[in-house]
């Protein structure tokens, strides 16, 4: 039994043993999974000291509060409750992660646990108060240490980079990648779109090329980013829902770096272009989660449950009394973080040229402000539509991205870096808005979620003015970003884009563009991926799919645009089918085996 009434310091010093606890178990969780499993966390590399924050946030208040009403009992109940909850809260808190067992079950285990070890500790509670403060301060400087390697290591091989880096010239050019995450081509003014939401684009494309039919490799962000970096088709980067791209496949990034030219990315979308997607790899410097007080706070996880963001969201007392009885402490597939806008994307990209100065640099840049929910900033928001809706939202944060991508290439001019810079324009993957009475994207391959924008500039080595009409796929930027710079090693696979600016092609290997995307892991029976992957392939006239259950379609894109008429059932396209699934085959995008004559396309809702 405690000798003395223990007192709010040794309650505060336990729950920030507690914090840190639960702060180093989430860290830990975060290294097992990304690098043990090649799996995703959703978390900052700055998780070490992020989460010790972030939980403290909610075991100190309730370490307080359970020294509070144990205050008229004995010393050795007031030291067992103010053992027990922190221990308690932290270990339901990082056992959260596993998404295995329900929540209630982890808090009567977590509990039992605790209790047993506040018991083996009040007992001798005066002695062991002194090794609990000494193990304190222990852990939070080697967190601190660990914390400032995890930030200070990329700083100083960066800045080694730019000191032994050489300067950009028209010879040795930079470059610059920029994705328009989400953003199809059918929504852009630059395409034909009644809304002229491009026109800093436009006036890119018209002292560059621009591709009227590019096709993203994927339908979703990181097999589409992965296959773009490494010149490998989606399927062969071995990326998805569940798996990071390994260490084993070479990404530009990487193979930048390795040449002595300053590498960074910056990038907005913070579910799958980060540090632990496996794209970062490579690079000097890669900027995706910020550090402020709302992304600490949302580190822990149970910033992360619907209780806590149902609680802090409701603005009624009967709201957040019902949303406490529910208790629901489970996480959602994908943690949420702090959206990054796309004037914080170009104001870290120019800020970190600034400091690059002449050096030669390849940057990539991520905008996700045309993913849903299609957040665009005043007056873009309104620009077209008083009141907009999901559609008119999107076109409107085109339109901002747009704006800001004006901005960015105003300054390099200024800055007199423009032609001195291989700029390509691009996006991931599209959108639906009902087309095949399907939204968003992700498990499916139908064209408006395939067809993307691109454009390259590049002064004296792509013509200016020049509409490319032959299909291409973007796992060819790779290899046209050596091309382009002036390095003939052949590192990446595939054939350099520039075999189509002289007009149309016979090129196969160039002129034709296939798609793939693995089987969703959260189908509803519509979805053309519930049953297995999806593969197409698109020449110059069309647009060929199987559907994971099998099922074959057929468009004539360029005058479809929509994909309304299957044209597979009709048997003067047999040949064509057989064609187009042939060359899906050799590319190993489905299996060499004879496939079943193509039946009529079943009619799809949603429920």
């Amino acid at each position: 039994m405690p000798a003395r009434n223990p007192t709010v310091t040794d309650a505060l010093l336990l729950a920030s043993l507690g914090a840190l606890l639960a702060g180093v178990g989430h860290g830990l969780f975060v290294l097992l999974r990304v690098y043990g499993m090649n799996r995703f966390s959703w978390a900052s590399r700055d998780i070490l000291w992020f989460g010790p924050i972030s939980y403290a946030l909610y075991i100190v208040p309730l370490t307080l509060l359970a020294f509070a009403v144990a205050r008229r009992l004995s010393s050795r109940a007031r030291a067992m409750a103010m053992i027990t909850t922190p221990l308690t809260i932290g270990a339901v808190g990082v056992l959260l992660l596993a998404r295995v067992v329900h929540p209630l079950a982890l808090l009567l285990l977590s509990f039992g646990i605790a209790w047993r070890i506040a018991s083996w500790l009040s007992d001798e509670f005066d002695r062991r108060v002194p090794i609990a403060r000494r193990f304190t301060a222990a852990l939070a400087i080697g967190v601190a240490l660990i914390s400032v390697l995890v930030r200070g290591v990329p700083l100083v091989r960066e800045s080694r980079a730019i000191a032994n880096g050489t300067a950009a010239s028209e010879a040795a050019p930079n470059v610059l990648f920029i994705i328009l995450d989400t953003v199809r081509a059918a929504s852009m003014g630059m395409y034909g779109y009644k809304v002229p939401n491009t026109p800093h684009l436009e006036q890119l494309a018209a002292t560059g090329t621009r591709f009227a039919w590019a096709f993203s490799p994927a339908s979703w962000t990181l097999p589409s980013h992965a296959s773009m970096f490494t010149g490998l088709d989606a399927r062969a980067t071995e990326s998805g829902w569940r798996q990071t791209l390994d260490g084993s496949k070479l990404t530009i990034g990487e193979y930048m770096a390795s040449r002595g030219i300053v590498s960074a990315g910056f990038v907005a979308n913070k579910n799958f272009t980060t540090w632990e997607t496996g794209i970062h790899q490579g690079f000097h410097r890669w900027d995706d989660f910020d550090i402020s007080p709302k992304e600490i706070f949302l580190a822990s996880t149970y910033s992360q449950t619907p209780l806590v963001r149902d609680l802090l969201g409701m603005d009624s007392v009967v709201a957040r009394w019902t949303t406490l009885t529910r208790f629901n402490l489970r996480l959602s597939s994908e943690f949420m973080h702090v959206r990054r806008s796309a004037t914080n994307i170009v104001d870290d990209f120019l800020g970190w040229q600034s400091k690059v100065g002449d050096k030669r640099y390849f940057a990539f840049v991520n905008l996700f402000d045309g993913h849903d929910p299609y957040i665009a900033p005043k007056p873009w928001d309104t620009k077209w539509v008083a009141k907009p809706k999901g559609k008119d939202r999107y076109e409107s944060s085109i339109a901002y991205m747009d704006h800001e991508l004006g901005r960015l290439f105003d300054e390099l001019r200024r800055r007199e870096q423009l032609d001195k810079t291989l700029i390509i324009v691009s996006s991931d993957h599209g959108e639906l808005f009902g087309e095949h009475d399907l939204f968003l994207h992700g498990h499916f391959l139908y064209l408006n979620s395939i067809h993307v924008p691109l454009v390259m500039r590049l002064p004296g080595r792509i013509p200016a003015g020049t509409v490319v009409t032959v299909p291409v796929s973007l796992d060819r930027i790779a290899a046209t970003i050596l091309d382009m710079i002036g390095d003939t090693t052949p590192a990446f696979p595939g054939t350099s884009l520039r075999a189509t600016w002289g007009g149309a092609t016979k090129h196969e290997e160039v002129s034709t563009a296939e798609s793939w995307v693995e089987q969703y892991p959260w189908p509803t029976k519509d979805d053309p991926a519930s049953k297995g992957p999806v593969v197409s392939v698109a020449d110059s006239t069309w647009h060929w799919l199987r559907n994971g259950d099998g099922r074959e379609e057929l468009y004539r894109y360029r005058e479809d645009a929509v994909e309304e008429n299957d044209v597979a059932p009709h048997p003067e396209n047999a040949d064509t089918i057989t064609r187009l699934r042939e060359r899906a085959a050799r590319r190993k995008l489905i299996e060499p085996q004879p496939v079943a004559a193509p039946v009529a396309s079943r009619a799809r809702g949603r429920p």
